[in-house]
């Protein structure tokens, strides 16, 4: 899939911070890493792909709940929810800090 813009370099930090133990999504980080430090473009992507590290996509994996539970301060919180929480949380992830730990040229 090819989207209109890319920000792998900057969500892909948050995503980490939201699910660090998802591996497909530790070796999609990995593999970005490496496409941006040799100049590569980072798309098209398979949506496969984004469906197992996007949190945005995952509003129903247990640990992307339990994250989102924890940063509400809640035993429990419907998909809209989550979302919702996790959408706060990326507002103010810190874009600065997201840009060392995947450079960009």
């Amino acid at each position: 899939m090819y989207c209109a813009h890319e920000y792998a370099h900057l969500n892909l930090p948050f995503a980490l911070a939201m699910d660090p133990d998802n591996a497909a999504l530790i070796a999609r980080a990995a593999a970005l890493q490496t496409r941006i430090a040799d100049g590569a473009p980072t798309v098209p992507m398979r949506l496969g792909d984004e469906k197992a590290t996007n949190p945005f996509l995952r509003c129903n994996a247990p640990a992307i709940v339990a994250k989102a539970c924890g940063i509400a301060g809640t035993g429990g919180l419907p998909e809209t929810e989550v979302f919702a929480t996790l959408r706060r949380v990326r507002n103010d992830f810190p874009t600065a800090a997201t840009a060392t730990v995947l450079p960009r040229d």
